[in-house]
């Protein structure tokens, strides 16, 4: 094949390997820091995902702080490398879409293969039509391999759907309890506080669950929602006494009313005075990061 070569001396066949020797090495050596360029872009690309940050962030901000930190603590050289690693912007977004793509196919694989359905008797989504639909939606996807499968609409969707037509008062008093009940519940120490304030005022309660409404009690909102004459009771007598009225139609809700009212009606009583000044002294026992904002 290379007849200007039969003549050439031993050691130049030798040198001719060598060179070639040297040429895979490098070539190895290329591909092998582009695949680690590639595995570098994807793992911050995948970040700037989590944090729902804008794509152009990756080559206005992390590339050159990384670069800077690595050039700082190990050198240019080992900086330089970095400057491999692709983060333009469009590269980010295709690097994201790639991920998903792959998540996607990840969460169908095992939906296929290690789901036993003959084990599956329930369905409950919100009532959009493509989870809810007995044709083409969700349900009728599942409902294709497992046909004893009973769907239900999900109560808390129902419930938001409730909250955006109720009135404009009742609409505020559930967002006061949701308020309420979540600041108490977001710190150990108010918690902690909220629980010995139950126990001196005998309470059978001493803990809050985050703000959930059980489905007796969303029932009632959504009758409650269009009763014209509770609408017009509730308009004639104001907050303070309305819950008295909601006997006998409405009990669940009557009863939460007044286990509310009847502990927040009165900041003045002796119970909450009680409370503020062991507040001090149960400071000084919890150790909890937000103590000084209670």
């Amino acid at each position: 094949m290379h007849s200007e070569h039969v003549h050439k001396s031993e050691e130049f066949f030798k040198r001719k390997l060598e060179e070639f020797d040297n040429q895979t090495k490098s070539l190895k050596k290329l591909v092998s820091v582009s695949s680690n360029a590639l595995l570098a872009s994807y793992k911050v690309s995948y970040r700037i995902a989590k944090c729902k940050k804008p794509h152009n962030i990756g080559e206005t901000l992390v590339l050159p702080a990384a670069i800077d930190m690595v050039e700082a603590m190990f050198g240019e050289s080992y900086a330089k490398q970095l400057q491999q690693i692709p983060l333009a912007d469009n590269t980010v977004a295709r690097r994201i879409d790639d991920i998903s793509e792959d998540l996607c196919d990840q969460l169908v694989s095992r939906l296929q293969n290690n789901i036993e359905w003959i084990n599956c008797v329930g369905l409950c989504t919100d009532g959009a039509q493509s989870m809810s639909g007995n044709k083409s939606g969700l349900q009728a996807l599942v409902k294709n391999r497992a046909p004893e499968i009973i769907w239900t609409h999900c109560m808390l969707h129902r419930s938001a759907l409730v909250s955006k037509n109720m009135s404009p008062e009742l609409n505020d008093i559930f967002a006061q309890i949701t308020k309420v009940i979540n600041y108490i519940k977001h710190s150990p120490l108010r918690a902690k506080l909220f629980a010995k304030l139950c126990e001196d005022m005998d309470s059978k309660y001493t803990s809050l669950l985050y703000y959930y409404l059980a489905a007796n009690l969303q029932l009632e909102i959504i009758d409650l929602k269009y009763d014209s004459d509770m609408k017009n009771k509730f308009t004639m007598v104001g907050l303070d006494t309305f819950y008295k009225y909601l006997l006998p139609k409405y009990p669940n809700l009557t009863a939460l009313a007044a286990k509310i009212l009847s502990m927040f009606a009165n900041m003045d009583s002796p119970y909450f005075k009680r409370m503020n000044k062991k507040m001090g002294v149960h400071r000084s026992k919890y150790d909890f990061e937000e103590g000084n904002d209670v």
